[in-house]
């Protein structure tokens, strides 16, 4: 929601980097969050069988690793709730920031672009 809202209430660009910048601030810290308080917060934070779904994956730091990069990387998978996961693995803080950024550029922008089209096409801007 943030894409769309970034696109309408800003134009194209500055919607795009207002977009990146709020979202990537939100992952990380979703993450920081976790790693700070621990699993009372993420157990408030991510229902008991998504905890269990991933909980095999946690347990092996070098497959969870690889997940979450390849989570990050994919377009519509739930970012959040994968930083709220990776805060009490045993990844460190680089290698969980370094995915956010890099991935989350072309991302918003081809999800800002995208919506901004379909908007302008049926009239709403």
């Amino acid at each position: 929601m943030t894409d769309i809202a970034g696109v309408v209430l800003f134009i194209l660009v500055i919607g795009v980097v207002n977009s990146y910048v709020s979202i990537s601030m939100c992952f990380i810290l979703a993450f920081l969050q976790v790693r700070r308080y621990g699993e009372t917060a993420l157990s408030s934070l991510v229902s008991q069988a998504r905890l269990q779904k991933y909980e095999a994956n946690l347990t092996n730091s070098k497959s969870f690793s690889r997940c979450f990069t390849l989570i990050t990387f994919l377009p519509f998978a739930p970012d959040n709730v994968i930083c709220y996961l990776a805060g009490p693995s045993d990844m460190s803080t680089h290698r969980v920031i370094l995915p956010i950024l890099l991935r989350n550029p072309l991302s918003v922008a081809f999800y800002s672009i995208g919506w901004f089209n379909l908007l302008q096409f049926i009239g709403f801007l």
